[in-house]
């Protein structure tokens, strides 16, 4: 099963093209970090998902919906954690929390216009883009993490089956992540980026963790390409693909009813 992932720099995804392609889901990226302007496009992106599809009742047969945030943490918190003062974890975690929040409300938000009866696992992602040296981020990352999936689970008043971690496969090894486990949190799956030429399963030496991931089933999703041309655009905008490593049933039972 595929589908696709989308954010600001996407904002012309063609919806009806990603289905007529076999697409049957979209994660939409509903925040990044702090900055509540860094994702302004989620509104319409998650509308578009839904109704540029059908044409009419969004519920029947649009794509399945997901939201996920970027976990990013400001210059005071990485310096704090680098230099281990007393309160680095306290404010590292008040900043996921917060951060939280955010993505919540704007879930909410969609979710409200009663379109959506299920939708896919909640997704966090780690890029590295701002990280400080590897022993902080680990610890930074592992710690913000955990507590970002707390507050969001505390938050939503849905069953969740898991939620899901995205990062590259190298990152993911280098952060320490793939043995994860936070208290009061559904067990952690995997979203790897792991790109490749064909489109295809990553089959380099370095890709024993997809490999072994992806067996264990504790990965639920592959990104195997930023590029995919599913845009209104002309090949000015692109969107992620993504692949769900499993069956039908498996990926029925990996989303959360939202009827409840």
């Amino acid at each position: 099963m595929h589908g696709v992932d989308v954010s600001r720099n996407a904002e012309t995804a063609n919806f009806t093209r990603i289905q007529e392609c076999g697409g049957s889901f979209v994660y939409i990226r509903l925040s990044y970090g702090n900055d509540t302007w860094a994702e302004d496009r989620w509104r319409p992106l998650w509308l578009r998902a839904a109704y540029d599809v059908t044409g009419g009742d969004a519920r029947d047969g649009s794509l399945v919906r997901g939201g996920y945030h970027v976990l990013a943490f400001s210059t005071k918190t990485q310096q704090a954690a680098k230099e281990r003062t007393s309160e680095w974890m306290a404010g590292a975690g008040a900043e996921a929390q917060g951060q939280a929040r955010e993505y919540v409300g704007r879930l909410a938000d969609v979710l409200k216009s009663g379109h959506d009866r299920s939708m896919l696992p909640v997704a966090l992602v780690i890029d590295g883009a701002e990280m400080p040296d590897i022993g902080t981020a680990r610890e930074l990352y592992r710690h913000g993490a955990c507590a970002w999936f707390a507050e969001v689970q505390k938050l939503l008043p849905y069953r969740m089956a898991h939620v899901v971690l995205r990062a590259r496969t190298s990152l993911l090894l280098d952060l320490h992540m793939v043995d994860l486990a936070c208290e009061k949190v559904a067990p952690i799956r995997f979203w790897l980026t792991h790109y490749t030429g064909d489109g295809g399963e990553p089959r380099e030496s370095s890709a024993s963790l997809y490999q072994e991931c992806a067996e264990a089933r504790r990965c639920l999703f592959h990104k195997y390409t930023a590029r995919g041309r599913l845009t209104l655009a002309g090949g000015k905008e692109y969107v992620g693909l993504v692949r769900f490593l499993g069956g039908h049933e498996q990926f029925k039972a990996a989303l959360i009813d939202v009827r409840r």
